[in-house]
């Protein structure tokens, strides 16, 4: 927490301390107070407005804060919004984002999973299990990723079918928090995922059987699937086919678009020493760059 949040909560603290009674009479005012902030053109003064509420777990405050959010556009603020809402742990503060959560539409309801996801609870586990489990394919990947810090024993039996999901972004995230449980029987889910990938999802699919198993098959479908069914890994020649790399990483989406920036800085040295420079300017099955002719950062981007 920033020593400007830190402050901003102990003078908040200093107001509400003497009886829970100044606490219940001084929400009116404290509404009205963010209210007046959230008109502000200062993004400043908005981003306070939710970190001053994050002393009133009630759910009027949970209402006022999804309220605001429907008009916010500034990251920082929405940052401070969603620390607000991570800060509504009462009953009835729940059951308000509980709702929203299961039943709720769009970034709304992304959003409310997200603040949720810093709740670690065997409750919010279960709920976001639930969202996991359902058929709206954002909300899903949202829950899926949120599962990573609950640390609920139902998880992986959760997340290894959602490995099968149409959506490659639940698939995705259910790699992801995979990874983390790094559980053996998801290792032959997994493989099966590679085997039907063909996209984004593909690279963290990899990264969760690196984590689990420790072998380094690379993107061979077959050699999982191997190495799933109980092939031993030294019986195992993999033949792994390299996706196109941009700057040293591995790109496996289908609709990819690379921006390059032609600032001033483009004329400056680039950071990188020789050793560094030549692995990213040698792709694997790729086109060799001349990396010792790169000088500057706009050699290196417009080389790559």
């Amino acid at each position: 927490m920033s020593l400007r949040r830190l402050l901003l909560v102990a003078c908040l603290l200093l107001v509400l301390l003497p009886t829970d009674r100044a606490r219940a009479d001084g929400w009116e005012d404290m509404r009205d107070e963010f209210r007046t902030a959230m008109k502000s053109d200062k993004w400043k003064e908005r981003q306070d407005g939710f970190i001053y509420l994050e002393g009133y777990d009630r759910p009027e405050a949970v209402e006022e804060i999804l309220r605001a959010l429907k008009r916010e556009t500034n990251a920082a603020v929405e940052l401070a919004a969603l620390d607000a809402l991570a800060a509504q742990k009462s009953k009835g503060s729940r059951e308000v984002l509980f709702k929203i959560a299961r039943k709720g539409k769009g970034r709304e309801r992304l959003l409310v999973i997200n603040a949720l996801a810093r709740q670690p609870s065997l409750d919010v586990g279960d709920m976001l299990l639930e969202v996991a489990a359902g058929k709206d394919g954002p909300a899903a990947a949202q829950a899926a990723l949120a599962l990573e810090d609950q640390k609920h024993p139902d998880t992986v039996k959760i997340l290894v079918p959602l490995l099968k999901s149409k959506h490659w972004q639940v698939r995705r995230a259910a790699a992801i928090t995979l990874k983390a449980f790094r559980p053996d029987e998801a290792v032959k889910p997994l493989a099966d995922a590679l085997a039907l990938s063909k996209g984004r999802d593909r690279n963290e699919i990899l990264a969760a059987l690196l984590e689990i198993t420790g072998e380094t098959f690379g993107n061979d479908p077959a050699a999982w699937k191997a190495f799933a069914r109980g092939t031993p890994a030294a019986e195992i020649r993999a033949r792994p086919k390299h996706p196109p790399y941009a700057f040293g990483v591995p790109i496996y989406g289908q609709r990819v678009v690379i921006c390059l920036d032609n600032s001033l800085r483009m004329t400056d040295r680039h950071p990188f020493g020789d050793e560094r420079l030549r692995k990213l300017s040698t792709a694997p099955d790729g086109k060799a760059i001349p990396w010792i002719r790169v000088a500057t950062n706009g050699q290196f981007a417009h080389a790559q």
